[in-house]
């Protein structure tokens, strides 16, 4: 595969404007690889289509095997390592792969400025280039490509999980059988991903939910360092700021329509709202004022059942029409959410 051009990628999910500026690494990494294949990545933002409040955090969105199989025939599989990360990857590259690899960002020269020799945090990069004549490793991260060498590169290749010297987890992605589709033909098969996805959404309203953990999550803000906030803004505020951001993104692709031009307008609010949030409750741990956490996830919540009526009347269309994306079960699921959110409906 060529090389990437090396800094932020291209695409308009990464170079146009953002209320988030990247999301997660693994669907971020996607973004830049995908767009390198010349493959649409907006099609795989239906994996964003039903979070939901975890408990203690929100649904990490993320693509899964089948899905970028069917939207892209790209195959990706879990990689054994049994031996060297550095032959793996000598191995696979030449096989014309890219080798996903949970790493350390305390490694990742791109992340300067956040964890780069500051932090240890985990991460996934792309690599597709590797030379070991001359000790670089070109791999894609967060929204753009890279280049690591020298110590970075030792420590990422001997990365391991735990004393006991566990291999972290590693993929490999085949692009060998990719396909462009057409594009109704790549809206059709995201809007089945989307539909399957809505057949499992959480039977409350997420935002909702999240609501009534609010006050104690800011409680235990105000008690814990900084590093606290950052760990749970990542893993909450900031997964759903980008999941509905880019669900905004896949209701402008999918279909031009007036519908999912409001769902897109509603879900866009949402997410500034939470960005507002996450700034102003990150001042809470040094003694900041608090803001009113549960009041804005309510009005969240409010946002999120107008863009979900107005997504799965079209999902449902799509779902009953002459060539069904899902059927049985998993149609059963979209009625009993349409009925549900007819229910709210003032």
């Amino acid at each position: 595969m060529p090389a990437p051009p090396e800094g932020r990628n291209t695409h308009p999910l990464h170079a146009g404007e953002r209320i988030w500026r990247e999301s997660n690494c693994y669907v971020d990494l996607w973004i830049g690889l995908l767009h390198h294949l010349e493959l649409d990545p907006s099609a795989m933002l239906a994996c964003c289509a039903a979070p939901h409040f975890e408990g203690d955090q929100w649904t990490f969105h993320k693509p899964t095997s089948s899905e970028l199989a069917l939207l892209y025939g790209v195959r990706v599989e879990e990689l054994t390592v049994w031996r060297s990360l550095r032959e793996h990857l000598d191995r696979q590259l030449s096989l014309g792969r890219v080798v996903l690899i949970e790493v350390d960002g305390f490694h990742l020269p791109d992340t300067r400025g956040v964890t780069y020799r500051v932090e240890h945090n985990k991460t996934t990069i792309g690599v597709h280039r590797f030379d070991a004549a001359t000790g670089t490793l070109g791999y894609f991260h967060n929204s753009g490509s890279y280049t690591l060498e020298g110590e970075d590169l030792e420590g990422v290749l001997s990365a391991v999980v735990t004393a006991a010297n566990l291999p972290p987890f590693v993929e490999l992605a085949d692009p060998s059988r990719k396909e462009a589709l057409d594009l109704p033909a790549l809206r059709a098969r995201s809007l089945e991903i989307a539909a399957r996805r809505m057949s499992l959404a959480s039977p409350s309203n997420p935002f909702a939910a999240w609501s009534l953990a609010a006050n104690d999550e800011v409680d235990e803000l105000a008690t814990h360092a900084l590093c606290h906030f950052h760990a749970w803004a990542f893993a909450a505020v900031r997964q759903a700021g980008a999941t509905t951001e880019l669900l905004a993104f896949w209701c402008d692709w999918v279909r031009e329509d007036a519908v999912l031009r409001a769902a897109a307008t509603a879900l866009r609010e949402l997410s500034q709202i939470l960005a507002a949030q996450q700034f102003r409750l990150a001042r809470v741990p040094s003694g900041g004022r608090r803001p009113d956490f549960a009041d804005a996830l309510r009005r969240c919540a409010a946002l999120w059942d107008r863009a979900q009526s107005d997504i799965l009347r079209v999902v449902s269309a799509a779902a009953y029409s002459t060539a069904p994306v899902v059927s049985g079960a998993e149609a059963a699921g979209i009625v009993s959410l349409e009925n549900r959110n007819a229910s709210r409906a003032p």
